[in-house]
């Protein structure tokens, strides 16, 4: 082979063969060119596919007459134009200009040449700030990885590198700090791979340079703290950046298919309309799998086909279902939870949606207009109502730019009337961002009180409904935001905070300074905190129980495609002509996105309403299209609406809240509630499985057999007493029961049915409410009396009229909620609030540093003398003396390391009903006023 020459340019790479070199011809061959940020955004993603696009020009526009590939990765790769994306790179610079203004001794260097680079740095003096300095990548970069003739890096440009003083030694180095501005809300690993990666780049600049080494520290520079960049270890990163540019990148660049999911992650990337394309001839047609449910999908494929070939999409799944026992092997059930495949049909849904390119149940309605419709696959759900009284919609559009709202609807619908409906929006640019906010705002609190007030009058069985977490998650932000202001309209502030409350119940609420609601001290049942969420995000429920032919994820138009238009289409349709007209003409403007583009547009007052209230409409004709399948789904298969939907919203009323005079002891009244509820909660968790459809084998609990009635003598009472013998039995993957079971004494457990109608009489019991109770349950509740580990059996004892169990019957047991503390703890915080003017706990808890560290006003110098003279007998070293005499002036000392046994014998007298102290020890409390309240920190409590 001739010998070749190489030479790199920025985008390519010249071969010149020897022979051909003779007669100056070159040949180029076009390297893949990758900026640091757009390696950095595919951490995010998670992505090879996009590693590769990343690396290739973008054209110009989409191509109309290039099929779709599985992998298209060719130079001409389409990305989309996204709005919001546009908006976030306007807020990031706006960001910058920011933080440049705040730089003193900044050097601007948006114009020096990038070959200067070196220079720059070699020159630049300790305490300035180089703001965008351009650099090339070193040549020794690719010849020392060994990557040459794989890929090219883009010059980079750090955001703001801060010359520094080495402050080690007596050394003339100047250290440099790396810094990156974001307009994010926090820190994410994309950013510190990027500010990682050009540390790791500039090292390969200034090596040589002896005056000057990078430091081991990164910065980020966010909004929200905008003084000071938030640091992060550098020398943990750099070696996996390092990994990624030697190995992971030419890796990903030399598969002949690169690896790629289209799923929910892809929404805001800017191929996301290309790959959706592609994605039909890809496992990713079935819709919201992750990467972790197709990694075990991909092990079971290898080993089904004996690693003869690669699924790579729907069809190919097929085959394997049709030579696979589905009841057999833990690596086969999860086929069948990725696709949701029962037991009683033995077919997958989204199989079945791809077949036939059209929907497979024949629905009929109530005036027996028939049209076709999609598959309901039945997953039982605790956050989507059996019924409702009155369904109330709510959306709402962001503005990126700002972070805010710029326009809502309310809608409320009776039945299949509607019966409210309320819009704003503000025109773009005509006032302040802040001024803005605060109009939208006093609109939207006035017209959900309105319609909240209209509701607990009604005393009406509702449901709020949001297509989207994007929108719940600006509702929330945007009520807690206009409760936290100064300029928000004081009468609006209370009605917004009622309106958060009736909304939210979640520990976001504690960034708020008003009153928070009152979670378990309630004395109705009704008024205890919801198991069904308070608001219902209807893309979640469509996507558990809704089987359609959309890859990746389901978009606002793929429901309205699939779901309203059957409706609209049917010999009897019940959907007004002129209004199918004008939501199908406005469906691809409804999208979230799309509304703001409307905006940026200049679009009208009314238009964005209009917008707004017909997004509203067909969330709510999606919503009758949902609850008619479940209907048909009900009937078809003889199981009740309220084992499939577990749970109803209660009678709407107003969130109650408690009065206290300290900020700080409401925010900790309302915390200890929620951390019980969340606790309460996630112990329940257990109790669903099987019911989701995520392994219909195992509902949870522990599974028993009952074997007899036995009768036990009370070792106290001297009184006999029936108990139930049960055998332990294996799970349906052969596994077996835990062993961590314990003999209790509280009604620890309850005891239920083996079957749907158990786990669901289990998931209804409201374990809070009856947290501190012994007896009168609704439910069989016992405690576990003894454990035979031989036999593989338990007593249980309890009263079991209720239950009856029956001889060879299976039954499950789960854990209850239990918390005897909780009230006492709450009782406490109201009498400390009651008090909290002379309060010593109060003033502790606001500020326990400054409280610790206040001198003691009763401590004489004798009393001091004597106690730093009987430090000696301790044998105390000159700096632990020096220690223990700032100590003793201080109010709490923090003391680490000290076991809780020992605790009473080294501070005598702190801690209750402590034995009394000997030797040194009790000399030290006779001569000597320790501190008036010890913290021992770590596993140990406070006295």
């Amino acid at each position: 082979m001739a010998d070749q020459v190489y030479i790199r340019s920025l985008r390519s790479i010249q071969v010149i063969p020897c022979e051909v070199l003779t007669v100056y011809h070159i040949q180029t061959i076009q390297l893949p060119a990758f900026s640091v940020s757009q390696l950095a955004q595919t951490y995010h993603f998670n992505c090879d596919k996009l590693i590769r696009l990343s690396g290739q020009p973008k054209a110009s526009k989409p191509s109309q007459t290039a099929a779709p590939s599985k992998t298209n990765t060719n130079a001409n790769a389409n990305a989309t134009k996204n709005a919001f994306v546009d908006a976030h790179k306007r807020r990031g610079d706006r960001f910058e200009a920011v933080l440049k203004n705040r730089m003193s001794l900044l050097h601007d260097c948006t114009d020096t040449p990038a070959n200067e680079a070196r220079n720059v740095l070699r020159n630049a003096e300790a305490g300035q700030t180089l703001y965008q300095l351009r650099c090339h990548v070193p040549e020794e970069f690719y010849k020392e990885l060994g990557v040459e003739g794989s890929y090219v890096l883009k010059t980079f440009v750090p955001d703001f590198i801060i010359v520094k003083s080495d402050t080690e030694g007596n050394t003339r180095k100047k250290v440099l700090f790396i810094t990156d501005a974001k307009s994010s809300k926090a820190t994410n690993i994309s950013h510190q791979f990027q500010v990682a990666a050009y540390a790791f780049l500039l090292g390969y600049i200034v090596r040589d340079i002896r005056s000057l080494e990078i430091e081991n520290m990164g910065g980020i520079w966010l909004p929200d703290s905008p003084a000071e960049p938030r640091t992060f270890r550098l020398d943990f990163l750099l070696p996996k950046i390092e990994h990624f540019f030697r190995f992971q990148l030419p890796n990903v660049l030399a598969q002949p298919k690169p690896r790629w999911l289209f799923n929910t992650k892809c929404r805001g990337c800017e191929y996301v309309d290309m790959c959706r394309q592609e994605a039909y001839e890809t496992i990713g047609r079935v819709p919201y799998l992750s990467d972790a449910k197709v990694e075990g999908l991909e092990e079971v494929d290898l080993e089904a086909l004996q690693k003869e070939k690669e699924v790579e999409d729907v069809e190919d799944l097929g085959k394997i279902l049709e030579n696979l026992e589905l009841e057999d092997g833990e690596q086969k059930r999860r086929i069948k939870r990725l696709l949701k495949i029962r037991k009683s049909t033995k077919s997958s849904p989204y199989l079945e949606a791809y077949a036939t390119h059209k929907a497979q149940v024949s629905y009929s309605s109530h005036s027996g207009a028939s049209y076709d419709c999609h598959t309901f696959i039945g997953s039982p759900t605790a956050s989507f109502p059996t019924e409702t009284d009155d369904d109330l919609f709510i959306t709402m559009s962001l503005d990126p730019l700002y972070l805010q709202p710029f326009g809502y609807a309310i809608t409320l619908y009776n039945g299949n009337t509607q019966t409210r409906s309320y819009s704003h929006s503000i025109p773009k640019d005509i006032m302040p961002p802040i001024l803005a906010f605060t109009n939208l705002m006093e609109h939207f609190v006035t017209s959900l009180e309105n319609t909240f007030t209209h509701l607990a009058a009604t005393r009406s069985r509702a449901c709020i409904f949001v297509f989207s977490d994007t929108e719940k998650s600006l509702i929330q932000a945007s009520l807690i935001r206009y409760v936290s202001i100064d300029i928000a309209n004081l009468g609006l502030t209370n009605k917004a905070m009622q309106c958060l409350l009736s909304l939210f119940e979640g520990a976001q609420l504690l960034t708020t300074e008003q009153a928070l609601p009152d979670l378990t001290s309630a004395l109705e049942e009704s008024q205890l905190p919801r198991i069904f969420p308070r608001m219902v995000l209807l893309e979640h429920a469509v996507k558990d129980n809704i089987a359609l032919g959309v890859p990746g994820f389901y978009r606002f138009e793929d429901l309205f495609e699939w779901m309203v238009e059957p409706m609209a289409t049917s010999s009897e349709a019940e959907i007004v002509p002129e209004k199918h007209d004008g939501y199908r003409r406005d469906i691809t403007r409804l999208d979230n996105s799309q509304i703001y583009e409307q905006w940026m547009a200049r679009s009208t007052e009314k238009e964005i309403n209009d917008l707004h209230v017909s997004r509203n409409e067909i969330t709510q004709l999606v919503l009758r299209s949902f609850r008619s399948l479940a209907a048909r789904y009900s009937s078809a298969t003889n199981t009740p609406l309220n084992a499939i939907f577990l749970f109803s919203p209660p009678l709407f009323a107003f969130s109650s809240t408690r009065k206290f005079k300290s900020t700080s002891l409401a925010k900790l009244y309302f915390f200890k509630q929620y951390e019980a509820v969340t606790s309460c909660e996630q112990m329940r968790q257990n109790r669903f499985l099987g019911l989701t459809g995520e392994d219909e084998d195992n509902l949870g609990g522990i599974r028993l057999r009952f074997e007899k009635y036995e009768e036990i003598e009370s070792p106290v009472l001297k009184k006999k007493s029936l108990v139930g013998r049960f055998t332990l039995v294996a799970r349906g993957d052969g596994s077996a029961p835990p062993d961590v079971l314990e003999p209790t004494s509280m009604s620890n457990y309850i005891l239920v049915d083996d079957s749907v109608e158990g786990a669901l009489q289990a998931i209804r019991f409201p374990d809070i409410l009856f947290r501190k109770a012994f007896r009168d349950f609704p439910i069989t509740t016992v405690n576990i009396h003894s454990i035979d580990p031989e036999n593989q059996s338990i007593i249980l004892k309890g009263y079991f009229a209720r239950l009856k169990p029956r001889r060879e019957a299976t039954y499950r047991l789960y854990e209850r909620y239990i918390d005897f503390n909780l009230d006492k703890v709450l009782d406490t915080l109201v009498e400390i609030d009651r008090v909290a003017d002379t309060s010593m706990f109060l003033r502790l808890l606001e500020d326990p540093n400054a409280w610790g560290m206040q001198l003691l006003e009763d401590t004489t110098d004798a009393l001091r003398a004597t106690a730093l003279n009987l430090r000696d007998e301790f044998g105390m070293s000159p700096s632990q003396k020096d220690i223990s005499a700032e100590a003793i002036k201080k109010r709490m000392q923090i003391i680490w390391g000290l076991r809780q046994d020992a605790l009473p014998r080294s501070l005598p007298g702190l801690v209750p009903d402590a034995p009394p102290a000997r030797g040194p020890a009790a000399q030290v409390q006779a001569a000597v006023h320790w501190p008036h309240s010890v913290h021992a920190c770590g596993d140990y409590k406070s006295a």
